[in-house]
């Protein structure tokens, strides 16, 4: 049907400055339905994120869950909403419909706020889940060393 939304861009997308012919914002279009697929996708990540926490409560007495570290997947899962999230704060900045400065402010600091803290949760988990695997190995290398 040929919907759009603009983003208004100051700067040229490619090399990070502003146009040469222009220092007024450029004002760009994309379809909605570009839109509209992003957010369906996110949501299918959101669902299964909150599937991978159900499944690791559930079954946390299951060897091979609590081999994986099921605290750890359930902060590694909220750490993946949080960065899904934060995609959701885009509605409210006053590109796809009219709100007050202070809601597109908000908006601004909840996105931030949301995928700086949900990437430090999922980075995070990520660098301990390494280093128990570093822990196991430097063990077993050192009962290997230790037999004759």
């Amino acid at each position: 049907n040929g919907a759009t939304n603009s983003v208004t861009v100051y700067f040229d997308p490619w090399s990070g400055r502003p146009p040469l012919d222009t220092k007024e914002p450029v004002a760009q279009y994309f379809p909605s339905g570009y839109y509209i697929s992003s957010v369906v996708i996110l949501l299918l990540g959101m669902l299964i994120s909150v599937l991978f926490i159900l499944f690791n409560i559930r079954y946390h007495r299951m060897r091979a869950v609590q081999l994986s570290g099921p605290a750890l997947n359930v902060v590694m899962a909220c750490g993946s909403i949080g960065i899904y999230a934060s995609y959701f704060w885009h509605i409210f900045d006053g590109r796809f419909f009219k709100v007050s400065d202070t809601t597109a402010l908000a908006s601004c600091y909840l996105r931030s706020i949301s995928s700086d803290l949900g990437f430090s949760m999922f980075y995070a988990t990520v660098v301990v889940k390494t280093w128990r695997i570093r822990l196991v190995l430097v063990k077993q290398r050192e009962r290997q060393k230790q037999k004759p």
